[in-house]
């Protein structure tokens, strides 16, 4: 099932967006242990109808897929196992990279994970069902409940968790949204449609030798997760680009990330080296430099 349902109100028009705004919601008939500020905000999965399966399904994660499959494990089986992990681990230290993290300091750590990958799942008894007792299926009543509950609602994830789904008030989400665009100067309004802007924007692109990319035509979409560690409870906002039309430039583009993360190490390394020199205590991490009292650089700033 796809809980989030962010990517529907970039698609609405402003009329629709403003009829929102406008109702009234029924926050009023939700228990308060699963409201902020008045309206709904919850990961609890006891705010959905009890019945069916769509608790357990929701306290399971947006990334759960409901399975009915068994198998018994076997030494082939075990060995699938153990590669999968395996190459993942071997891929880790790469992928890494682009957080200036030195390979060569992680090899003890890489080692020692794939090690205790091999014992763990060796020891693991053969002929043992790896099967759930009782797997979570999603049936059309569930689909009907949801659709009900989701009606004046709508679902994102949570800020340091993405797995996690999130309960909103549709009228709070989309004030929340208009509220910080509005007041926001980064973006302006453009007159062109979105199929003016993928149709722009493609045309330029094959000009560099990117074909259009059909899958994705989208534009990137504002959208809001919970920050719900946050006291009071925050939204973090964002322009994603996860259907965007210029996807495929991105990933051409991405390995010089790398690069430039490289380069950004080791200019961080000087200017926290310059700092000290200049007798202002910094700390120098493996990213960056933290300054212990910022009050000492302020008065080199106005010179």
């Amino acid at each position: 099932m796809q809980w989030h349902n962010t990517r529907r109100y970039a698609h609405m028009s402003d009329a629709e967006l403003a009829d929102i705004r406008t109702q009234p919601c029924g926050c009023h008939l939700i228990d308060d242990r699963f409201k902020e500020e008045g309206h709904l905000r919850t990961s609890d999965p006891h705010v959905l109808p009890d019945s069916g399966s769509l608790r357990q399904l929701c306290a399971m994660g947006a990334k759960f897929r409901p399975s009915i499959d068994s198998a018994l494990l076997d030494a082939d089986s075990k060995t699938d196992i153990i590669s999968s992990l395996t190459s993942s681990i071997k891929d880790f230290p790469r992928k890494s990279a682009d957080r200036a993290l030195k390979t060569e300091c992680m090899n003890e750590w890489q080692a020692l994970v794939i090690q205790r990958i091999q014992d763990t799942v060796n020891n693991i008894p053969d002929g043992l069902c790896c099967s759930t007792a009782k797997p979570l299926s999603y049936t059309q009543s569930d689909e009907i409940e949801m659709r009900a509950f989701l009606k004046d609602k709508m679902c994102t994830s949570m800020d340091k968790a993405a797995g996690t789904i999130m309960f909103n008030c549709q009228r709070d989400y989309v004030d929340r949204m208009q509220t910080d665009l509005d007041a926001n100067a980064v973006f302006e309004i453009s007159p062109r449609t979105q199929s003016d802007i993928v149709h722009e924007s493609n045309e330029f692109g094959s000009r560099y030798g990117f074909a259009p990319d059909m899958r994705n035509q989208d534009i990137p979409y504002y959208k809001g997760i919970d920050k719900m560690h946050k006291d009071p409870v925050g939204t973090r906002f964002i322009s994603s680009s996860a259907s965007s039309h210029m996807k495929r430039v991105f990933f051409f583009f991405s390995p010089l990330n790398i690069l430039f993360n490289a380069l950004s190490l080791d200019i961080d390394q000087l200017f926290g080296e310059e700092l000290q020199s200049m007798g202002i205590s910094a700390v120098w991490t493996a990213r960056s430099w933290i300054l212990k009292n910022t009050a000492e650089l302020i008065p080199l700033l106005h010179v």
